[in-house]
Formats: C-alpha cells, structure tokens, sequence
C-alpha cells in the first residue's frame, strides 16, 4: 500500500510540472542585452592601474629620458597615429621602445602624464598652464576629442593678452573652433588689443593680415593709423620700412578732410610718396565728388551707414505648426535672412515691436499657454532676456511703440478693449485708458502723437470691424476717427510719409483680404490703393525706403499655397507691388519690427537658406 501511495504521488508531481511547464511563456528568440558603464569603468581602472605598475605593458614610450609604459591596444584604440604606427609596415611595429619627441613641439614633457591618463580613463584636467600643450599634443597625435576640449577651454579664458597667441596657435594647429572665437575676440576688442605688448610683437605679415579686416569694430578709424604708428615706433630701425605698406591698410575715407591735411604734415607721411599720395587721391576726389569712381576702399563695416534689418520672432510654420521659438532677421539691402538666438521657449500669438536695438515680445502663448510673460531681444549681443511681465495675460495683442513706450491694445475675451502700456526705462506697466470699442485681433500704428487702434473683430456678435479710433497719451483718451472703407480683423498696418497704411486682414472664417487701404491723417480720409497679389492677414508689416514690406500670413483658405513664400514690397511713390522674393520658410503668424543695424553685427550669423 506504501508503494502503491509513492508511485501515484509520483504520478501526480510529474503531471503538476507538465502542466507547469507547458503553461509557462515559451523563451524569447531575441537577446537580452546588458549594458554597464561601471563594468567598463572598471577594466579601464584595471589597465591603468597595470600601466602603473608595469603588468603586462608591451611598449615603452620614452620621452626625453622619462619612460612610459603602456599598452599597444590602449594607445591605437585612442589615437589615430598610435594605430597607424602600430600596424602599417613602420619599423616602430616591431619596437618595444618608441621615443616621442616632444621637444621639437615646444611642450612640456609631463604633458605626456596627462595625455595617458586621458587615454587610460577618459578624464582630463586641463589648466591654464596646460591647455597649450594639450592643443599641440592633440594635433600631432591626431586626437581631435582632447583637441576640441583643449580649443573650448583656451576659448573660455580668451583675453586682450592672449587672444593674438591662440588665434595664432589655432591656425597652426588646425583648430577652427579656436580660430573663430579668437578671431572675433579680436575683431570686438581691437581698440584695446591694439595696446598690448602682444600687439607691438607681432609680425609684419600678421599685422598686416589682421589691419586688412574689415570686420575690425572700432571708434574710428583713426585707432587703426595709431596703432601702426605706436607699432613701428616699438623698433623703428627695423619697421619703419614697413610703413606704407600698413599705411595702406588704412580706411582713409572714413576720415574727415580736416584731419587729412594734417596728415600730410606727419613725419612718417610727409617723406613717403606712397603715403602722400593715396591722402592727396582721396581730398582730389572729394573735390570733384568722384569718391567711388576712383576706387577708393569703403569704410569698414562697423562705420559705414546702418541697414535697415527686420527683425521676427515666434510663430507657427511647417515645422512650428503650434508654437515657435525662432529668432530670424533680414537685410533687404542684401536680400539674406540670417538665424539668430533662439528664444528660450516656444511663442505664438503674441505681439511684437521694436525700439532702439532691440524687438519685445509680448503676451501670446508659450509652449501653449497663454501667457503675461515678456521677452527683450538685444541684436547687438544676440540675446534674450525676460522683462517684466504684463499686468494681465492676453492673446493677439497689437503692440506698438511710440516716444520711447510700448502699448498693448486688445487682445481677446476680457482683454478686448484693455490698453496696457510698458516703460522700458523703469521696467514697469500701468493701464490705460480703455478702447472705446472692445477690438480682438486689431491693428495699430503708431504716428505720434496719436496711436490708432485699426478695425478688430468683435467675437461675441460675429462681426468684422472697419472702424477706427486713436488715443493721446498725454490725455489718456480715445477719440473715433474716420471708418476704414471695408471691414478687417488680424489686419497689419505701417506708418509712411504721414500716411496710414493698412493691408489684408480677415474679412470672413478664414478668409483673407488682398485689398489695402491708405488713410490721410491730415484729411481724416480713406481710399483704396492696389491690391496685393496674396491675401493676407496675421501678416506682419515694416517700412523701409519709401515703401514697406509685407511678410507671412497666408494661412487663409483662399490663398493658393504656392504663394505662401511670397515676399510682397510696396512702392507709395507708384502705387505698385512687388512680389518677386520670397521666404525661406512659411510663416502663417508674422509679427516683426525694424531696427537700424552697422553691418559688422551679421558677422558669424548663419545665412538661412530654404527650410520649408
């Protein structure tokens, strides 16, 4: 009975673990990978630690008479010259003692600890008085991650003493990344460079290379003629000859008549043939007003007259459909639009506007909240900054300046007939006196000293708005001017040759207007003027020359979407579009003001090409 109990208990454990067995997942085909940073942290502990203590080295480096065990594998798998020394047909192949000569690269020695130590776990410090070193080391063992991380750090402690050393260093030693900052260091700062022991030893060549630039920022030009005066007078006996050479390098166009005269009296001038005559060609040509006719070179671009740049922000667009935080501008001299600093979170909807250097963004909403958060985008440093937030969020507000203030007008719900008003100075908003009619999405032009509010919608009756008021600061108060001819909502609008000009808007759901209208302030009249070729609205809008441009906007639904690019241009003189250029991307809400810019400032901006 006992063996008849142990064989079915039997039976009946081996039936629960077939079941068991066959009710479990069936093992899965792929790999399980395992991935642990500490594991590989810890070989390359291991093998330094080896290095160390010689285990298991196959090579000595030596340097000088300072030996340096180390591992073939370790040192090919770093460095590109390592490998190719290691398995190319060399006689090094074979050696067990390589001698490294730095002494030829001008370095330290124990520059070689540092880079082993690199190569054995991944770790560098760099300091001031290595990261020369670690630059030419760098190069010459084709190491471009120690190289980079030198470049960034010699970027980083840039100054008026050193800044003509690295810039030198960098080209000799290929490190573009180096040659760039240094070279810019230079350019921004050559007013107080130009004064530094550095400066008065360099070479002719180099000096000459470097007064050749016309990206060089200055006061005057004048800096440039002191410069090679206090440069050979370092040594006179041995640059003197190099005068009229550097002389040359000199923008003498920038320099008024009466300091060219006095010119000619300079010892160093007065004797020189070459000197004296490329000032007696200029004061020629400005007696008979044939300055460019003679070839003579143009200012530099820091002192030649500002362009006129337009500036945008934010927005939706192909690859923005909700928000966006771009920064662009354009030069319409050149017809280039550049990347500048991004905003540091996503914008639409809001408005903009600009005043002295700067464009403000203002309200809308950021990564898809509607917001009272304000932004300062400063064109000379490339930057933003926060400003003081509005005194109550809003959506689609006109935002215009005028004597040195911002106001907002409208918005939409209950910022409708709101006016809030901002002093860039003190950093602060007050309110207003309301709208006399609540207005979303309406337009305003400043032409002091009234601002004018410009059509709207009024969203709780459905209603497309032509009429039009304007408010006086200095009386807080809104008096009705004039109707528009035709209703408009999400309009834009410039001021030009104290006229009025406003263009496209919103006329039904998603439907634009192409037609334009032209208000005379003086006769409180309207009239129509040509049409654009594309229906707009939310487009943005900015004088230049006698005329304006109209960007973006075209979102409505009866634009044909091959125009969408379009770039249009005003003549007021002959009533006459211009729509031959284009964007290099879409932008359904444009806002964007104009500022006055020296041309040195799009240095180092990257050109926009086509991004849709």
């Amino acid at each position: 009975m006992s063996l008849y109990f142990f064989v079915s208990s039997f039976q009946c454990f081996t039936y629960r673990f077939l079941i068991t067995f066959l009710n479990m997942e069936k093992p899965s085909t792929k790999p399980r990978s395992s991935n642990s940073r500490e594991h590989c942290s810890n070989i390359l502990n291991t093998l330094n630690s080896q290095r160390h203590e010689t285990v298991l080295c196959d090579v000595t480096l030596v340097v000088k008479d300072t030996s340096y065990p180390a591992h073939r594998c370790i040192l090919a798998a770093n460095s590109p010259y390592f490998h190719k020394l290691f398995t190319s047909d060399m006689a090094e192949k074979a050696q067990e003692i390589i001698r490294v000569e730095l002494e030829q690269l001008q370095i330290n020695r124990s520059v070689m600890d540092d880079l082993l130590y690199y190569f054995y776990t991944g770790n560098l410090n760099i300091y001031t008085t290595t990261a020369q070193d670690l630059l030419v080391v760098g190069d010459y063992f084709l190491i471009t991650d120690l190289k980079n991380a030198a470049s960034k750090f010699m970027e980083s402690m840039l100054s008026e003493e050193n800044c003509l050393l690295a810039k030198a260093l960098a080209e000799r030693y290929n490190s573009e990344q180096l040659y760039k900052a240094a070279k810019l260091f230079i350019e921004e700062n050559f007013s107080v460079v130009c004064q530094t022991s550095e400066f008065q030893e360099l070479p002719f060549s180099q000096l000459q290379e470097l007064l050749s630039n016309d990206d060089l920022v200055l006061n005057e030009e004048k800096e440039v003629l002191d410069a090679i005066f206090a440069w050979v007078n370092y040594s006179p006996k041995d640059r003197k000859k190099y005068f009229d050479q550097l002389f040359s390098q000199v923008r003498l166009v920038s320099f008024p008549s009466e300091l060219l005269d006095k010119l000619l009296l300079n010892e160093f001038i007065q004797n020189n043939d070459v000197c004296s005559n490329l000032i007696n060609q200029l004061i020629e040509a400005r007696s008979s007003s044939l300055v460019e006719e003679k070839g003579i070179p143009d200012a530099r671009k820091c002192l030649q007259p500002p362009l006129e740049v337009v500036l945008t922000c934010g927005g939706m667009s192909l690859h923005y459909p909700n928000h966006s935080p771009l920064t662009r501008c354009y030069v319409p001299e050149t017809n280039k639009w550049y990347d500048m600093k991004a905003m540091a979170s996503k914008r639409n909807w809001h408005g903009c506007t600009t005043y002295g250097d700067c464009l403000y963004a203002v309200g809308g909403e950021v990564d898809g909240t509607v917001t009272a958060s304000c932004q300062k985008f400063d064109f000379v440093k490339n930057s933003w900054e926060s400003i003081a937030p509005l005194l109550r969020p809003t959506i689609f507000p006109a935002v215009v300046e005028m004597n040195g203030k911002l106001y907002v007008i409208g918005g939409v719900r209950n910022n409708r007939a709101r006016l809030q008003i901002y002093n860039p100075v003190a950093d602060t908003w007050t309110y207003g006196t309301c709208l006399s009619v609540a207005r979303e999405i309406t337009c305003a032009v400043a032409k002091p000293p009234y601002l004018y509010a410009i059509g709207g919608l009024q969203s709780d009756l459905g209603t497309y708005m032509n009429s039009v008021e304007k408010y006086h600061p200095d009386f807080d108060c809104w008096i009705s001017v004039r109707e528009m001819i035709q209703s408009r909502a999400g309009a834009t609008g410039v001021t030009l040759n104290n006229c009025i000009y406003v263009v496209g808007g919103e006329h039904d759901l998603r439907m634009a207007h192409s037609s334009c209208e032209q208000y005379f302030i003086a006769y409180d009249e309207w009239q129509m003027i040509a049409s654009m070729r594309v229906p707009r609205y939310f487009a943005g809008a900015t004088v230049i020359g006698q005329g304006f441009y109209v960007f973006g906007g075209v979102g409505g639904t009866n634009v044909d979407l091959s125009d969408k690019l379009v770039i249009e241009y005003y003549d007021a003189k002959t009533d006459r579009w211009k729509s031959d250029m284009e964007m290099p991307w879409s932008e359904r809400y444009f806002r964007c003001g104009m500022i006055w810019a020296r041309k040195h400032l799009l240095r180092g901006l990257s050109v926009l090409e086509k991004a849709d």
